[in-house]
């Protein structure tokens, strides 16, 4: 915050201030953050984006998605690389070789990695709504897919 003070027309820092907020769950913060990015450069679409995870944050957090201990349970798996446990009566995501992190729910199929701002993932399931991968959601706008194991 401190470098805002000398840099009030940094679009950059204002991103990264903005993705910090979304980690720490400050998520009006964040939308401050953004929407202050886009009225320096409204064609930012990095502050675009930010603007529209931090507004989907802030109405899960004003309307909690609360899942069932089945629809848990259908989420639990092998995806490459990742993995999503069920413990506790809460989901974790783990990436082979990288911390864990606790899912919060954005909607049924859609969740924010509690304190790391810059990364969500979405599930999908086929017509009979088996799960059959998790889709990486990423900051800067890519993406990328692994097939559920089993």
């Amino acid at each position: 915050e401190a470098s805002l003070a000398y840099h009030p027309r940094s679009v950059d820092l204002r991103l990264v201030a903005g993705i910090a907020y979304l980690g720490t769950g400050r998520n009006q913060a964040s939308i401050e953050s953004f929407e202050a990015a886009l009225a320096i450069d409204g064609e930012s679409a990095p502050a675009a984006r930010g603007l529209e995870w931090a507004r989907e944050a802030l109405a899960a957090e004003k309307s909690p998605v609360i899942l069932t201990a089945a629809e848990m349970e259908r989420l639990a798996g092998a995806y490459g690389q990742r993995r999503i446990t069920l413990r506790d009566g809460r989901l974790y995501y783990q990436r082979e070789g990288r911390p864990e992190y606790r899912l919060l729910p954005l909607s049924r199929d859609t969740f924010a990695l509690e304190g790391y701002g810059q990364f969500r993932i979405r599930f999908v399931s086929d017509g009979s709504g088996r799960v059959t991968k998790l889709v990486g959601l990423y900051f800067q706008g890519n993406t990328d897919e692994s097939p559920r194991e089993k």
